[in-house]
């Protein structure tokens, strides 16, 4: 969920924090600030910014702490930080928006004069007064942890997503988390884990039909052979939520197609001394 207003602050505290020895507790600002902008706990990074005493530092507590409340729905909690934020430091321009959510909270009509919303304050406004579907913070708690090398908890938290995206009443619900699940399996080769406990447990979850589709869509581009060998057990499998009849009819006649691909393979690249592979790197998926 990023945004400029987010990164603009995120700046501005950085460079606040560059006068701090890399090892201080004031460091943990900056990990406490994108963990409570992102609705994710961190209470390590908590427990450190306790300890900063200094008064320059004290608006930026106030205002994480005022993030932390209103994610939880804190409204006594989110006065609290707002009271004792300083209006007058950069952090305090954000206190009418604030100010704002614990208004329509308590159910009073808004104030006269609306905060001013442009530029990183209209950013901050969307980024924690509209609040993101809860999936989407489910999606970025398992994305970092896969960052921090937490590939278990990674398959857990995905794999709930993928069971809560599929019984969606709408007719979409099975083609989204047949996309997340490509999106799942294409972070996990650019972060390493090919040899993860996902793929099955992503099978388990949305069924072998839908699990084995994700899995070919996801390796038509790197190797046609596994792409078209996954697709068959899917078929096999027979209907799932996003693989009906029309759907396998249509996988039926592409798989041949794979096979031709596999045959017409362009022939490799030689790399001339001293040439650069500018775009090489792992494809990534959106969803």
């Amino acid at each position: 969920m990023g945004g400029s207003g987010h990164a603009a602050l995120q700046h501005e505290l950085n460079r606040i924090l560059q006068e701090y020895p890399q090892d201080a507790p004031h460091w943990s600002l900056l990990d406490a600030f994108d963990g409570a902008t992102n609705g994710i706990e961190n209470p390590e990074s908590f427990a450190l910014m306790e300890e900063i005493r200094e008064a320059p530092l004290q608006a930026w507590k106030h205002l994480i702490y005022a993030i932390q409340a209103l994610y939880q729905k804190d409204v006594p909690g989110c006065k609290r930080a707002l009271e004792a934020l300083d209006a007058s430091s950069p952090p305090g321009a954000l206190k009418p928006l604030f100010s704002l959510w614990i208004r329509q909270s308590e159910g009073r009509p808004p104030a006269k004069a609306h905060p001013k919303r442009d530029g990183p304050a209209l950013d901050l406004y969307r980024r924690l007064l509209i609040q993101p579907h809860p999936l989407c913070l489910l999606a970025q708690q398992a994305e970092e942890a896969l960052r921090q090398g937490m590939d278990s908890y990674f398959t857990a938290q995905t794999c709930r997503i993928l069971k809560r995206l599929q019984v969606l009443p709408q007719a979409k619900g099975p083609l989204l988390a047949l996309r997340y699940a490509r999106y799942c399996l294409n972070l996990l080769r650019q972060y390493g884990f090919e040899r993860s406990g996902f793929p099955s447990a992503m099978i388990k979850t949305i069924g072998e039909a839908d699990g084995y589709c994700a899995i070919g869509f996801t390796s038509m581009e790197s190797d046609a052979a596994a792409a078209s060998q996954a697709l068959q057990r899917a078929l096999a499998a027979g209907d799932g939520r996003f693989l009906d009849g029309q759907t396998a009819a249509l996988i039926a006649q592409a798989i041949p197609l794979l096979g031709e691909r596999k045959k017409q393979r362009p022939p490799r690249r030689v790399r001339r001394p001293g040439q650069l592979d500018l775009f090489e790197g792992p494809a990534s998926a959106s969803w």
